[in-house]
């Protein structure tokens, strides 16, 4: 995949994201692993994929199916912009 175009990956997120907006595609995606695979999107240098990213992983995982669907490698994507080790809250 490094040989493709950042603008090639961002373009199919965005394709993907109207798509997820019909019930049924949405469940398609979750069966072919999109929940898995658009989390490892989340670390991307370029921030239009990151945010194309975020914005369909929030589509697939508003169904229980596709909150089910996470994975320990998904949520290790998540983990990672969730909590900082250098940096506290109280």
């Amino acid at each position: 995949m490094e040989n493709i175009p950042s603008e090639k990956h961002r373009d199919a997120l965005i394709t993907l994201n109207e798509l997820s907006t019909h019930q049924e595609n949405k469940d398609l995606m979750i069966s072919k692993g999109l929940v898995t695979i658009s989390s490892k999107y989340l670390h991307d240098p370029t921030p239009e994929i990151r945010r194309e990213s975020v914005l369909l992983l929030g589509s697939l995982l508003s169904i229980m199916r596709g909150r089910e669907s996470v994975t320990t490698e998904t949520f290790s994507g998540l983990e990672k912009l969730l909590f900082d080790l250098n940096k506290s809250v109280r």
